[in-house]
Formats: structure tokens, sequence, C-alpha cells
């Protein structure tokens, strides 16, 4: 099981390349993971990276798949189009991931990211895109989601 989790902000290289948080690091050493896979995922006015572990993401697609009919041209062109926005990404010596040129592109990456932690994955955004709530919004959300059941 993964946790991670915070937000850190981290610079872009020139080649494109992004630090991947030292606690995470961390966590994907203990479990001998050294591939990750990056999905670009839209919301309504900026685009992010969710990146997973290789294994994790192995038990998403298996259940996405088991959802599908295979068979059938609609199930297909749909897990074409949930697949083809996934790249791969190598973690090298210095604890870094290359992001595609084409991924940059499609999310607008510039110098500086936030890379948020969600327990068994985490976000790569550009710096200042990701709206979050601020912490009225989130306890008044917590009640909503919680306090009443």
């Amino acid at each position: 099981m993964y946790s991670f989790t915070g937000n850190t902000e981290s610079k872009v290289d020139a080649k494109g390349r992004v630090s991947v948080p030292a606690a995470y690091r961390k966590q994907l050493a203990e479990k001998c993971e050294t591939q990750l896979v990056a999905r670009i995922e839209k919301y309504d006015n900026y685009s992010l990276l969710t990146v997973f572990p290789q294994s994790v993401w192995e038990e998403i697609l298996k259940g996405v798949q088991s959802k599908l009919n295979m068979h059938d041209k609609n199930d297909r062109f749909f897990f074409m189009n949930y697949t083809r926005l996934i790249f791969t990404l190598d973690i090298d010596c210095n604890g870094r991931v290359l992001i595609p040129k084409a991924c940059q592109k499609q999310i607008n990456l510039g110098d500086e990211v936030e890379i948020s932690g969600c327990l068994d994955r985490f976000s790569i955004a550009p710096k200042d895109t990701v709206q979050y709530m601020d912490f009225e919004q989130l306890a008044d959300e917590e009640q909503d989601r919680f306090g009443n059941k």
C-alpha cells in the first residue's frame, strides 16, 4: 500500500525532467518499482499528469477491462481512448522522470510544477494551475460527505 501525501513544488529542467519527491521514491524503492505510468487528465480549466506505480496501474487497468466487452466496438473504442493518453516514465538514478514532449505540450508544462500526493498515485501539474479547495471549503465538503452519515 502506498501513501503518497503532501504537496511539493519542483523545477523542470531543460530536458523536461522532474524530480520525484524523496518520500515517494523511498516508497517506490521499498516495493522495487522503477517504472511509473502517467495519464493525462483534463479538468475544467487545466490538465495534469496523474502518475501511478506500474503495479497500481495494472490493477486499475484490470478493473476497467473487467467492465468492458472487448468484442464490442464501442467498448474497444472507449478503451483505446482511455489508454491513448498514457506514458511510461522511468525513474533515473537521480530520482527524476522525463516528461515526454507530447505530454509537456498537452498539460502546458512550464519551468515549475506542483506534485501532489493522493495515496496510491500523485499528480504533476504546472505550478499554480490546480484549483485546490481552501480550508473552509474543505471543512464544509468533509462535513457534507462524512459528517451526517
